[in-house]
């Protein structure tokens, strides 16, 4: 639990980059910053949440790490909004974007990370992201010379040089 107060945004950041760091070995850097980026727009929002309603109460994150998913959960007790409502905007590079100061929270979640749920109720929402411990195929597929897991997401293309 956090106070919700954006000057623990950073403190939210060191501690899921300790726990999911040590704990999942597996999560490249990139995609431990992807994490963070997230949660960090998650918790900006819950804050937000919060001080709309002028909520008492902390901010709770949540990190459950296994053997193939690393899940943070972000639970807020402001009010409860639908995801699939929110307004459409512009896409970034379109100039009447700049007419807009926020908006890009949400797409920017589903974007840097593999799953992500909201679930909106009236005490609150509560936001789950999900990354996969490493992006790599099990640990049966693997290159036949290296013996090391074969990339799931990198395309390659071989050629020979002469």
């Amino acid at each position: 639990e956090t106070p919700a107060r954006p000057a623990y945004l950073s403190l939210v950041r060191l501690i899921v980059d300790a726990a999911v760091g040590s704990l999942a070995p597996g999560l490249s850097v990139a995609r431990l910053d992807d994490l963070k980026i997230a949660v960090t727009e998650a918790c900006s929002n819950a804050i937000e949440a919060h001080e709309s309603i002028v909520a008492d109460g902390p901010v709770v994150v949540r990190c459950v790490i296994d053997d193939h998913q690393v899940t943070v959960d972000i639970v807020d007790r402001g009010r409860g909004f639908d995801p699939d409502r929110v307004e459409t905007l512009p896409a970034a590079t379109d100039p009447r974007r700049l007419r807009h100061e926020s908006g890009l929270g949400i797409p920017l979640m589903r974007t840097l990370t593999d799953e992500v749920a909201f679930s909106p109720d009236a005490d609150g929402t509560r936001v789950r992201h999900g990354v996969a411990p490493n992006e790599l195929t099990s640990a049966e597929n693997r290159d036949w010379f290296a013996g090391t897991p074969l990339h799931k997401n990198v395309r390659a293309r071989l050629e020979v040089v002469a």
